[in-house]
């Protein structure tokens, strides 16, 4: 079973498929032609809203991924952008074809702070941005990253990512090793 067929969701970027990955258009092609029997209704996905946990507790991370041990797990990560070895870690997100949860590392409660920036004209400018604290702390970080370690060790787990290389890159600067 293909990824695609077995999670549901889209697993290649097109610019991946682009750049001479020909043997993998069929995973495209499945991946739009779900994407269009969404969209004129002619399909519905079966997800529902407990499958994927968005805001966990320590334990429900601990919970959550020891289930997945020993399946096949698309993962994903979400930063601020830049370079892999020096963005942000925003969010670490695991999906086993059943359940799926996003493990935050920073979040926004809506305070902002005011930053100046030297414009290209040479004024300074204060922008306002918001600020970004961290989700887990102390005892229960080091749970979340105990728990994220043991199933990254699991040797019968199987992972699978969209863009691989940046998501282990990344994961590897914050000491996690993804198995290839």
């Amino acid at each position: 079973m293909q990824p695609a067929q077995m999670f549901g969701v889209p697993c290649l970027h097109p610019a991946f498929l682009m750049r001479q990955r020909a043997r993998m258009w069929g995973l495209f092609d499945h991946a739009v032609a779900r994407a269009i029997r969404i969209a004129d209704g002619t399909w519905a996905p079966n997800w529902r809203e407990d499958e994927f946990i968005v805001r966990p507790s320590a334990d429900a991370v601990v919970k959550a991924l020891k289930k997945m041990h020993g399946k096949r797990v698309a993962y994903d990560v979400e930063t601020d952008g830049r370079h892999p070895l020096e963005c942000t870690l925003r969010c670490l997100a695991f999906y086993d074809g059943n359940e799926g949860i996003c493990i935050p590392f920073v979040f926004r409660d809506g305070s902002v702070e005011e930053v100046p920036r030297v414009t290209e004209s040479g004024k300074i400018k204060i922008e306002r941005r918001s600020v970004w604290k961290p989700y887990f702390a102390g005892k229960a970080l080091a749970k979340v990253v105990a728990a994220i370690k043991k199933l990254l060790a699991s040797s019968k787990t199987r992972f699978e990512s969209q863009n691989g290389q940046y998501d282990r890159t990344v994961l590897g600067a914050y000491g996690f090793e993804v198995p290839r």
